[in-house]
């Protein structure tokens, strides 16, 4: 996820048409590549014992924090097909248990409510939005996210000079982002050329 390709600029020539288009085929082929190696490690896992699961969640939970943190500033780490920064799955580590929580807390009523920790996911998502556009074959473009805070401040994302404005509640951006809301059913406003296909294919998970 470090170092995506910003959005094209408007009007590319046929040359730069060519080189947008060999990169959206490059990056569906590494996406399937992900896609399908990330589908084996899922399926080796599929029958193992719920107590056994939860004992190695239970493991990894009290040693990951400091194993991210050991990692010397500018380390990358081998993460499915690719290789990231340690902050990038200490990230979206936070992003999955986030929704994973909405989908074990809503059925039972049980409160989860917003807090600061959204800013990370908030971020995860505006960061990727340009994986998110190659994922779906978009050209995009640059957005900027301006996100009303659980506690009332404003959290700032991109350029504020950028065409296309979101605006409104962190939380449905990050709801709308792990896909457990629509677009339509949040309380965001999208403005601009791209603002709209951004919250279409906004995503704050790898896949």
């Amino acid at each position: 996820m470090d170092g995506l390709r910003r959005g094209a600029s408007p009007g590319p020539d046929r040359g730069a048409r060519r080189r947008c288009g060999q990169r959206r085929a490059d990056g569906h082929a590494a996406t399937w590549r992900d896609r399908r190696h990330g589908g084996r490690l899922v399926a080796a896992e599929r029958d193992i014992a719920p107590a056994r699961l939860l004992a190695r969640w239970r493991a990894a939970t009290s040693i990951t924090p400091a194993a991210l943190r050991g990692h010397p500033e500018g380390s990358r780490l081998d993460w499915v097909a690719s290789s990231v920064s340690p902050a990038t799955p200490a990230t979206t580590r936070l992003a999955e248990h986030r929704a994973h929580a909405y989908d074990i807390t809503a059925p039972f009523g049980i409160p989860y409510p917003d807090t600061a920790r959204l800013r990370h996911i908030a971020w995860l998502g505006h960061r990727t939005l340009p994986y998110a556009f190659e994922v779906e074959g978009l050209v995009g473009g640059q957005v900027y996210c301006e996100l009303t805070s659980p506690d009332g401040q404003l959290w700032h994302f991109g350029d504020p000079d950028s065409p296309s404005v979101i605006t409104g509640p962190a939380g449905d951006f990050c709801r709308v982002g792990a896909r457990r809301i629509a677009p339509a059913d949040s309380a965001l406003t999208a403005t601009g050329p791209h603002a709209a296909e951004a919250l279409a294919v906004l995503r704050n998970y790898a896949f």
